[in-house]
């Protein structure tokens, strides 16, 4: 079954516990918190570990976007899952101590795009838990054509689609992918608040 996950975009946490309980109040399973500038990682990580001790049974992810991945890896936190854009290799994975999910960019947005997808899949199986692809650059939907064929080469390996997920496509993405993580269509990008109908929308769409 195909969860949808909120990414949410945190400007200040009166409105990422805002999401957060908007969320949990439509039974949302997982979200991963994000910020572009408005809090230093080592924030980051204080909020979501103070989230995760405060919604108990929700599942967080976080996003560090200065942080280095060889860094991110070797965390100690409990948080259920860091996500990185850039593709995981063996050198990044040695350095792994984090205990949660590590969620994996594979031709992923604003990346060095690989030559060999079916290469690049092989890798992804082994060095992450969730591989993360995308289309061309944020709110661009991915081609259906490439999310098939990366679905192809990754066989059963959990995937997921973080660029571009609306209640017009979800349908669709949803029998690839196994997560479909979303900002844009469901938030008003001026407050970072997400929009309850459009988050329900969302929903319905792949029931």
């Amino acid at each position: 079954m195909t969860q949808i996950v909120p990414v949410i975009h945190i400007i200040n946490k009166e409105q990422a516990n805002a999401n957060i309980q908007l969320c949990i109040k439509h039974n949302i399973k997982k979200v991963f918190l994000i910020s572009h500038g408005y809090m230093l990682d080592s924030e980051l990580l204080e909020f979501s570990t103070e989230c995760k001790e405060k919604y108990g049974k929700l599942w967080i992810g976080v996003n560090l976007l200065g942080t280095r991945p060889e860094v991110v890896v070797s965390l100690n936190s409990i948080v259920d899952a860091f996500w990185i854009d850039q593709t995981i290799t063996a050198e990044i994975m040695n350095r792994r101590e984090f205990k949660g999910q590590i969620f994996g960019g594979l031709a992923f947005k604003y990346q060095p795009q690989p030559k060999d997808l079916e290469n690049a899949c092989k890798n992804a199986k082994i060095f992450t838990d969730v591989a993360v692809t995308s289309g061309s650059g944020t709110g661009k939907e991915i081609s259906y054509i490439k999310l098939s064929a990366i679905r192809t080469y990754i066989g059963s390996h959990k995937l997921a689609v973080a660029s571009g997920v609306n209640k017009n496509n979800a349908k669709n993405l949803s029998e690839l992918a196994s997560y479909l993580m979303v900002a844009s269509s469901i938030t008003n990008l001026k407050t970072e608040l997400i929009i309850e109908d459009e988050l329900v929308k969302l929903i319905n769409s792949i029931k």
